[in-house]
């Protein structure tokens, strides 16, 4: 990806008998081509968007698939190809009390509104928006 151009970072070992290792920068951006989100919870797709992708920051994660897309920029004599999100299906570690504790009512949830069927709603969806 690098000799291509892509904007490929790289790490210095911690140990002096391990290989650098490179990294490479995806941008998330909502403008003109935002991203598709998916994240799988419990056997339930949700899509994410701008105001809530953010769940995802502390979420303990199993999986990710995705698909970078490249921009090419060329500033002030610079050059190169910085990598945007298309597309990401993460799947969240899987809870353990979720599988037992999945069909016992959320009764909380005529409290503070939201579906009570995912780990997304907070409060401020139409119910069962998530299924």
């Amino acid at each position: 990806m690098e000799a291509d151009g892509w904007n490929v970072r790289w790490l210095n070992p911690r140990d002096p008998e391990d290989d650098p290792q490179g990294f490479l920068q995806v941008k998330v951006g909502f403008g003109n081509y935002p991203p598709k989100i998916v994240l799988i919870s419990n056997g339930r797709k949700s899509e994410l968007n701008e105001d809530n992708v953010h769940l995802l920051d502390w979420a303990e994660i199993e999986s990710v698939d995705l698909i970078i897309r490249p921009y090419s920029y060329n500033v002030n004599g610079k050059e190169g190809i910085k990598a945007y999100l298309k597309t990401m299906y993460t799947v969240l570690a899987a809870d353990h009390f979720a599988e037992k504790y999945e069909f016992t009512p959320d009764t909380a949830q005529d409290v503070v509104g939201g579906c009570g069927n995912c780990s997304i709603c907070s409060g401020e969806c139409d119910k069962n928006e998530h299924l």
